[in-house]
């Protein structure tokens, strides 16, 4: 049975215990406004267990940590002792605009409802904090951006250009929480 808990800043390094490596097959960009799909052959490895630079462990510690002590809070998933996901939300990163600024689920346990969990349990946590819309910018992928578009997300033209600087291939996307 998965339980979900809200961490403190000392478990965040448990998520090394997450495989995030998957295989896509299809990709998504943005072109005049629409989602453009484009078929792809890329293996993501898990993260990169030794030194520092992008999907390492370090840096990626370093990322949760950072949105930590600006105020984010994170929730895991676990099963038994074991951290099988983890996502963090970042409450206003404009005003009434949290953010879901972090997703991870083991590819083990993908597609049985744990991403689904952790997303709702951060879209109450943001409607309760004062948010309106929750903002994610999504890896480009079949699986992430289907993912989100069946949670109710949707493209969005009103970017958030700090987090499109930062992640400017991935498909920014938006939820009304005030219908959710």
């Amino acid at each position: 049975m998965v339980k979900l808990k809200w961490l403190p800043v000392t478990d965040i390094e448990r998520l090394a215990e997450i495989d995030r490596s998957e295989h896509i097959d299809l990709t998504y960009s943005i072109g005049e406004g629409q989602l453009v799909a484009t078929e792809a052959d890329i293996d993501v490895p898990n993260w990169f267990r030794h030194g520092g630079g992008g999907h390492s462990i370090e840096d990626t510690i370093k990322f949760c940590l950072a949105h930590m002590k600006a105020g984010a809070d994170a929730i895991g998933a676990f099963d038994g002792c074991r951290m099988i996901g983890i996502g963090i939300i970042r409450y206003e990163t404009r005003p009434k605009v949290a953010q879901l600024a972090f997703l991870h689920v083991s590819r083990a346990q993908r597609r049985s409802g744990i991403a689904t969990l952790i997303t709702k349990r951060i879209e109450d946590a943001s409607i309760k904090a004062g948010a309106h819309r929750i903002y994610v910018s999504a890896a480009p992928s079949r699986s992430a951006v289907n993912f989100y578009r069946s949670l109710g997300f949707a493209p969005t033209n009103d970017l958030i250009p700090e987090l499109m600087e930062l992640e400017p291939d991935d498909i920014h996307m938006t939820k009304d929480l005030r219908s959710a």
